[in-house]
């Protein structure tokens, strides 16, 4: 009730999200997670969130989505076996842009918006009607780098052209790596 309670205060000072939106985008944090990226982003409005095994150790992990001063973070909550380290996917994607087909990497998101038109949680290409169907192949084989069973994250970088990102996190980087990239112009 912490994190709802919290949430609730924001929501009704600043009057930029509905009580609702809020709500369902911080339920599925653990308190303690919460409590994390609180310490990090004071000021934080939590919009978009994915709950799944990420790291290999939990299936507690959380991708965020949250709008800090203005700005949205790409931010997630790894379990490291004694803690909830606190991951900026932003900053570590950059270190795969020599990789990206699409730069900048820049999630196209919506705060009021459906979840599922800019955000995707444990996509599994060849599953859904707008990723992987044009033919585009992986980064890199997930077995390969051992994180096939990982949960993957996927942020719409261009709704025009329907380009995607999706990430999944790296134990032996310690990182979230650019996976598999849709990007298609005219």
């Amino acid at each position: 009730m912490f994190c709802t309670a919290a949430i609730a205060t924001l929501t009704l000072t600043l009057g930029i999200f509905s009580w609702d939106a809020q709500a369902a985008a911080t339920e599925s944090l653990l308190s303690n997670q919460y409590d994390r990226l609180k310490n990090r982003y004071s000021d934080q409005r939590v919009f978009r969130t994915c709950v799944g095994r990420f790291g290999g150790l939990s299936d507690r992990d959380a991708v965020v989505g949250v709008l800090s001063r203005g700005v949205a973070h790409r931010l997630a909550l790894i379990w490291d076996g004694a803690e909830w380290e606190l991951h900026d996917i932003d900053a570590e994607l950059k270190q795969d842009a020599g990789r990206s087909r699409s730069l900048p990497m820049r999630w196209n998101y919506s705060v009021l918006g459906d979840p599922a038109e800019d955000f995707r949680c444990d996509l599994k290409l060849g599953q859904d009607h707008r990723i992987g169907v044009e033919g585009d192949k992986p980064l890199f084989e997930r077995d390969r780098f051992g994180v096939k069973d990982n949960t993957a994250v996927c942020f719409e970088t261009d709704d025009t052209y329907n380009n995607w990102d999706c990430a999944v996190y790296s134990p032996k980087d310690k990182r979230f790596r650019l996976w598999f990239q849709q990007a298609h112009a005219d």
